[in-house]
């Protein structure tokens, strides 16, 4: 109730709690929906206890702790405590603590495990033995086996009723399946190197699934012991395999009506995921008080109930969200015992622990979903004093100089529901690519931050697991040193810049330099080679080819005066015309190949040169025109000459093999730096087919092409061949 009657204030805050202000008696705080728990336990009663003055503390301790419950067909709670048996009916409780002076005292020590069979008796299994209420007689009866079927154990831990009224007994030491109409026990071992046994002795939950197989739980893992009550499977954790159980330790299991199987474990709450055989986990930074689940219940919405060792967990199958209660709502204590967990029939839940039960109706409780916002309750930065509570809050930006690189900032969630079970997630963006979990931790420390500027922003969540809408707090901006700012990054930048390309300059004239320097060094090589070459083949050729045409000539008139065949006379004369010849041909070739410049006019000489020896003999009549001193004007390098004088010779031998002409004309014309050569006969006219399947005419294009020239292959009007080169002067290379 208030603590006192004069009520001066009453004020309603944000998230739904009322302060009432009750004078000099001070101030209470009543919570959204009024008082959230029923409490039992606090006040034993200990009349008729069997204790001396010096055991009854332990002793009132002792009938506190809940250890299991079980709610029979007459609506009677049964409470398993450390210090024996509790029946509440109608309100009222009574103690059965195993007083051998009492006839219907049940065995001996604490109520582990409580189950009611389908004939509606209760089971109660203790330290010392397993018993049976019997409803009728309303005593306790204790279990007699047939002869060499006895319990693994009579520490008797866990208890299991199936579908078909078998009663299962976990022990201390393994499992038993009692048939209660054959009174046969069916016992389950384990053997730690026979993998078709049970995973560990020691039991800690037994559970049944919709397929009627039996999960064990204990503390190395889980046994699912199959329908056919011959196969075991283990379940165990592999700290390797993050799919696996995720801790050996299971205290409880369920399953929803959706058919997932759900444990509680020492490790957290896991889900069974039976098409994959994979496990997925939620722990603290997921939202649980506590990593320990002891229990787990379903109430009538879908949710799941967590007993921890920090309260009370709602869990959200369908979001994963978590409500967190504990003492401060109410609860007898933050401490639930492994399996103490119970719905009733009128579906309110219990959940029990060293310091009594809870008992609360799930729809009853009024949650408030007003997300609590976050704010910044403290700055620290090494070497500065601490800012006030008041200043941190109002503080929206922060500026750490070059030599300051740490910072510690607390945070505060603004709900007074429950002070101090906020969750916090916090990102300093630009650091943290996600947000940090940090659970109930109220701070955030940042060390060697890089200049830079950033956004430090913060949310929290409150005990019914509304996360609030993440905010900014804080603009924080690390000071570079000066060698680091823009300006003098911008000036080093140009300098640098300036520098590298006064070096790069430097390096590539030089390197030019060297290169051309080199290059007219081979150039100079080469011509010098060329020349040489020219001059000796020149002499040596000449020479031979000349004693062929005296030898000749003088063969020839010794023939003659000897009357020698015609025939002879005629091969004597052709040898002597094709030494001249190939003088000739040789003489332009060297002057083609020389490194002196030519003129167009010694072009134009050679081909009509050239022209002349070829159709000598012949029918066809060869004439040349435009040959004028202007042609001498025009110099044309080595690699000009060269293909010229090959294109022409080409177009004239072509001529004489294949066009059947009767006349062939040269002409050669000069406009400024541009000009002109064209060779024109009055024959069938020439096609690819006629030349070598075309391979003149392509090597003449491919040589017109080389000396920047455009040649055109023209029927003749009237009939006959026109090949014409023409080159400007814009278009020669190297002019």
């Amino acid at each position: 109730g208030l603590s006192g009657a004069n009520i001066p204030a009453v004020r309603r805050d944000r998230s739904g709690v009322l302060w009432v202000s009750c004078y000099s008696q001070g101030l209470d705080r009543l919570l959204p929906g009024g008082r959230r728990f029923e409490r039992f336990g606090e006040d034993v009663d200990i009349a008729g206890t069997r204790a001396t003055a010096g055991k009854l503390a332990s002793s009132i301790e002792a009938r506190r702790h809940v250890l299991s419950f079980a709610e029979d067909r007459d609506g009677a709670l049964w409470i398993g405590t450390l210090a024996g048996l509790q029946r509440m009916e109608g309100g009222v409780p009574r103690f059965f603590d195993g007083d051998p002076m009492q006839q219907d005292a049940p065995p001996r020590g604490a109520g582990r495990a409580l189950a009611v069979d389908h004939e509606g008796a209760l089971w109660v299994g203790t330290t010392s033995g397993l018993s049976r209420w019997n409803p009728a007689r309303r005593k306790f009866e204790s279990w007699r086996f047939l002869e060499g079927e006895p319990l693994t154990s009579r520490v008797v831990t866990a208890l299991l009723v199936d579908r078909e009224g078998a009663l299962w007994v976990g022990t201390d030491a393994g499992v038993n399946r009692l048939d209660l109409a054959t009174r046969r026990n069916l016992r389950f071992v384990s053997d730690p190197l026979d993998s078709t046994t049970l995973a560990d002795p020691f039991v800690l939950s037994l559970f049944e699934d919709a397929s009627s197989r039996i999960w064990v739980g204990s503390y190395r893992g889980l046994s699912r012991i199959e329908a056919d009550r011959r196969t075991i499977t283990r379940l165990r954790r592999d700290p390797r395999v993050s799919s696996t159980l995720g801790n050996n330790y299971v205290y409880a299991m369920h399953q929803t009506k959706d058919g997932a199987i759900w444990l509680a474990t020492a490790g957290g709450l896991d889900r069974y995921n039976e098409a994959t055989g994979d496990f997925m986990h939620w722990r603290e930074r997921d939202g649980l008080p506590n990593a320990v689940v002891s229990s787990i219940v379903e109430d009538a919405s879908g949710s799941l109930w967590l007993g921890t060792q920090r309260g009370l967990a709602r869990f959200d199958p369908k979001t994963s969200r978590f409500a967190n209660y504990d003492k401060s709502d109410g609860l007898p204590s933050n401490l639930f015992t492994p399996g103490a967990a119970l719905r009733r029939a009128d579906g309110s839940l219990l959940f029990g622990g060293p310091a009594g039960w809870a008992a609360f109706r799930p729809e009853a409780l009024a949650d408030s979903e007003w997300p609590a916002p976050v704010v910044v309750a403290g700055i620290q930065v090494p070497g500065r004093a601490p800012a006030p509570w008041g200043d941190a809050s109002r503080t929206t930006s922060l500026r750490l100089a070059p030599h300051e690189r740490a910072v510690t900032l607390q945070l505060a969630a603004l709900d007074t529901r429950n002070p101090g079970s906020q969750r916090y997630a916090y990102k300093l963006e630009g650091i943290d690519r996600d947000w940090i979990e940090a659970g109930t931790r109220r701070t955030a420390s940042y060390s060697s931050l890089p200049p830079g500027r950033y956004a430090f922003r913060a949310k929290a969540a409150g005990a019914d697991g509304a996360w609030s809408e993440p905010a900014t707090l804080l603009e924080v901006f690390a000071l570079p040193p000066f060698w680091r700012t823009v300006p003098f990054l911008a000036a080093s930048t140009l300098l640098l810049a300036g520098v590298a390309f006064a070096a790069q300059r430097l390096h590539v004239r030089s390197r030019v330099s060297r290169a051309l320097d080199l290059e007219r060094a081979r150039a100079e090589e080469r011509d010098a080679v060329r020349r040489r070459a020219a001059a000796d083949f020149h002499d040596e050729l000449g020479h031979r080819l000349a004693r062929i045409g005296l030898f000749s000539e003088l063969a020839a008139r010794r023939a003659g005066a000897a009357s020698a065949p015609e025939d002879v006379q005629a091969a004597l004369a052709r040898i002597g015309d094709e030494a001249r010849r190939l003088a000739g041909d040789a003489r332009d070739f060297l002057w083609a190949l020389g490194t002196q410049s030519g003129s167009l006019g010694d072009l134009a000489s050679r081909l009509a040169r050239f022209g002349e020896h070829l159709f000598e003999r012949t029918e066809i009549e060869f004439s040349v025109e435009g040959q004028t001193e202007a042609l001498d004007s025009l110099r044309l390098e080595a690699e000009d000459r060269r293909n010229l004088l090959s294109i022409f010779k080409e177009a004239m031998t072509n001529s004489l093999r294949h066009s059947q002409c009767r006349t062939v004309r040269l002409s050669v014309g000069l406009d400024g730096e541009d000009f002109s050569v064209t060779l024109e006969d009055d024959g069938r006219g020439l096609t690819r087919a006629t030349t070598a399947a075309g391979q003149g005419l392509r090597n003449m294009e491919w040589r017109a092409n080389k000396i920047a020239g455009v040649i055109e292959i023209l029927p003749r009007p009237g009939g006959g061949t026109i090949v014409a080169l023409k080159r400007r002067a814009s278009g020669a290379a190297g002019k």
